[in-house]
């Protein structure tokens, strides 16, 4: 079983030392393991929590803002339900997403892709943080799930009253803390992690921005008349629309539902258990069967007007140049 090898040092001029290749580090790396300086040490299971920790008060100090901009200053109601998915949205997709897709990018392009390989095949640097990644994922669906909580307890005065989608967000941040963790528990696996978290958040930037227009809408906001609203919401749509048809319906099932799912269950470099094997890749399956839904949504609902829009424009360019 491979540990995590993070050092608990704590001297910037000495944190790369451990490292035999650290001028092949790259600077994200860097940062990323710089970070951690700042965490507290907090072990469970035999593993370090303090990122996760660390991750999941930035995040509360960061609503606190987000709802400050949206309550104060443009004048959203406070403590509507609407208000609150919008600010849960744009702290996911502001302060989480875009910091963890470029750690993920990194981490994929700088080494052999391998899903079910082990953390031992790869450099000490990648290994540590691999670690903070996992952590950084876990910590914010700790965070999101106590939001939850909070945010339903204080809207039907003092009693947790779920939505009626409520209950399969929890169950997928909890689905994906069991996968965060087995995979640092038992040492391997973690390429399968990275690929599933990576093709998961690439397209939340225009897809949590989408859901808080919904809302602005909703909310009555005063600028949703404006053109720039009207235009601003047009592009998001179709950005929305196209990027996740296109990666939650195609790209996803391949990489994830048959390479990633069969190099586990067939390959299995990292001599994982077939237990966890399995349930990886049935956790797998169910978050892209759990998308279909969205999918179909974008493909046959929202995306048709766009290109008939589309193709309207290119018919015109056409008749243009003939008339020329």
């Amino acid at each position: 079983m491979c540990q995590r090898t993070v050092t608990n040092q704590r001297s910037s001029s000495k944190m790369f030392d451990q490292y035999n290749d650290e001028k092949n580090i790259p600077a994200l790396a860097r940062f990323t393991l710089a970070l951690d300086s700042w965490s507290p040490k907090i072990t469970l299971f035999n593993l370090d929590f303090g990122f996760s920790l660390l991750a999941m008060a930035f995040f509360a100090a960061m609503r606190l803002v987000v709802k400050h901009v949206l309550t104060v200053h443009l004048e959203w109601p406070i403590d509507s339900e609407k208000t609150n998915f919008s600010i849960a949205c744009l702290v996911g997709g502001i302060f989480h997403t875009p910091f963890l897709l470029s750690v993920l990018g990194m981490l994929l392009t700088s080494q052999p892709f391998r899903p079910s390989a082990s953390f031992a095949d790869y450099p000490r640097w990648w290994q540590d943080t691999c670690h903070l990644a996992l952590q950084l994922c876990t910590g914010y669906m700790v965070y999101d799930f106590f939001v939850i909580m909070w945010d339903r307890y204080f809207e039907n005065n003092g009693t947790i009253i779920l939505n009626d989608d409520d209950p399969l967000y929890i169950a997928h941040h909890f689905m994906t803390m069991f996968y965060m963790i087995s995979v640092r528990v038992v040492g391997a696996g973690q390429g399968s992690a990275l690929i599933c978290m990576f093709l998961g958040e690439i397209t939340n930037p225009f897809f949590n921005a989408y859901l808080v227009l919904e809302q602005a809408v909703l909310v009555d906001w005063c600028c949703k008349a404006s053109q720039w609203f009207t235009t601003l919401n047009s592009i998001i749509e179709f950005s929305t629309a196209a990027s996740y048809a296109l990666v939650r319906g195609v790209i996803s099932p391949f990489v994830l539902g048959f390479y990633t799912c069969g190099d586990l269950v067939l390959r299995n470099q990292g001599k994982l258990p077939l237990v966890l094997r399995l349930l990886f890749s049935l956790l797998i399956w169910a978050v892209l069967l759990g998308s279909k839904g969205w999918v179909e949504k974008f493909h046959l609902e929202v995306l048709p007007p766009y290109y008939n829009q589309i193709a309207s424009f290119f018919a015109s360019g056409v008749t243009t140049a003939g008339e020329l």
